[in-house]
């Protein structure tokens, strides 16, 4: 089981295979031309570079992120959000170059930040288990059934419907 959790909660797009990632910063896409989950990506982005306190860093990981510029922040931020005190602002003068100034764009927001970080995390948490069991919906349909493969996709599905069930309880 605990095997079947790994493998379904695993991105399509891992780390194996990928090609090594490009030094120069995607651009930051206007804030009006986000949906629902990258608005709560880009909210997260914003709970990191603040570093507020209320933020459950041992949740964090790539995959609550599905735009490349998304992933490619929460890479570059990572490291400095573990070498920062939970409370303190990270200093993105540390960040490759061109990083910064691509975040400022994020950081400029005059919004106030997200009340519940925890629970941000959560619906980030929940749409990427969405995203995984249409995937793994899809790939079930394409197997024969009885065959090995299917076995293990539905053991998968199984899986993440029952994290899902869990996100939606907590």
């Amino acid at each position: 089981v605990q095997r079947a959790t790994q493998e379904a909660m695993r991105s399509p797009d891992g780390p194996s295979g990928r090609p090594a990632a490009d030094p120069r910063p995607p651009a930051v896409r206007p804030r009006s031309s986000l949906s629902g989950p990258e608005l709560a990506e880009r909210e997260l982005l914003r709970l990191i570079l603040a570093n507020d306190a209320r933020l459950p860093t041992d949740d964090l990981d790539l995959n609550l992120f599905t735009l490349p510029e998304h992933r490619a922040y929460f890479e570059a931020l990572s490291p400095l959000l573990e070498s920062t005190p939970s409370g303190n602002v990270i200093d993105i003068e540390g960040l490759p170059e061109g990083f910064d100034a691509e975040l400022r764009e994020v950081i400029l927001d005059d919004r106030p930040l997200d009340h519940d970080p925890p629970a941000l995390v959560r619906r980030l948490e929940r749409w990427r288990t969405e995203r995984l069991i249409v995937d793994v919906r899809q790939r079930v349909e394409a197997e024969s059934a009885g065959s090995e493969a299917h076995s293990n996709l539905l053991r998968q599905l199984i899986v993440l419907e029952r994290r899902k069930r869990e996100l939606d309880s907590e």
